[in-house]
């Protein structure tokens, strides 16, 4: 039996596995030798040698426990009960096994940059900011280009992938099924604001109050549409810019394939109801 166990060992250390299928498989043959050894311990007693069989059937009892906290771990996303391996490991000073890195990349790249810790435009009821849709010619485009470069050159964002490695790159992208963008999943745009000009409402940005530029007229927010909000009874203010698109990958034949694509705005507007209207 031993000598079967250790053979299969040897053989899954030829094959490159990842951790947790190979923690799965391993757990798998770790059950069966537990139900040879309870297996032995029983036959043991029953054959009259009380002593030995006693002594199969406690350690088969202790691996059975350490089979069923691994049969939680690597099968399920629950933490087991009565875990006493984080003692062990602060026994034996042994340090604590790390997710794997496909689980911790995602939340990573998919996070909003905001390196320079930048606040919101003031605190607004969470229950009254929407997403706008903003509507951006070429020639705000073209602004929004410049913006995106001014924060690249003044660390305010990154186009780097949030440092992934291709190959880490390649894992995520195989999980999560659609692109993975530079600029992850975007970056607060340090100044914005929001001005009613010839009954639209056109959006600026900028790194600042002295580079702001026009990046686009907002057309709907939330689901309505600004044509049909009346600003005398409903006052929308900027809370929140955010640059977003860029340069992005997707997993192609031979690795990773990068598509070049324009940056674009995305923005948040609290509204408030005019008590006077």
């Amino acid at each position: 039996m031993f000598t079967f166990l250790d053979a299969v060992n040897q053989y899954l250390g030829y094959i490159n596995f990842s951790p947790k299928l190979k923690g799965r498989i391993y757990t798998i043959v770790g059950g069966v030798a537990t139900a040879y050894l309870l297996y032995a311990g029983v036959r043991f007693i029953l054959n009259g040698v009380l002593l030995q069989g006693a002594l199969f059937l406690v350690v088969g009892l202790l691996l059975l426990y350490f089979l069923f906290l691994n049969v939680v771990y690597f099968f399920t996303q629950r933490k087991a009960p009565f875990d006493i391996s984080p003692k062990i490991e602060k026994l034996f000073r042994i340090k604590p096994r790390q997710p794997e890195s496909g689980v911790s990349i995602k939340p990573v790249i998919d996070d909003i940059q905001n390196p320079r810790k930048i606040p919101l435009d003031g605190f607004y009821d969470p229950k009254r900011v929407l997403p706008a849709k903003v509507l951006s010619s070429d020639a705000e485009l073209k602004n929004i280009d410049m913006i995106a470069h001014d924060m690249l050159t003044n660390a305010l964002m990154t186009d780097n992938y949030a440092g992934l490695s291709e190959h880490e790159l390649t894992n995520y992208l195989a999980q999560s099924r659609k692109p993975a963008y530079a600029i992850c999943a975007g970056a607060m745009i340090p100044h914005f604001n929001l001005k009613l000009e010839a009954g639209q409402y056109v959006a600026y940005a900028g790194i600042n109050q002295a580079h702001l530029l026009r990046v686009g007229v907002v057309q709907r927010v939330g689901l309505q549409s600004v044509q049909s909000i009346s600003a005398t009874r409903i006052h929308l203010f900027a809370a929140a810019a955010i640059m977003v698109g860029g340069n992005s990958k997707m997993n192609g034949r031979a690795g990773t394939v990068e598509q070049p694509q324009a940056y674009r705005i995305q923005m948040r507007i609290a509204f408030k109801q005019n008590e006077k209207a």
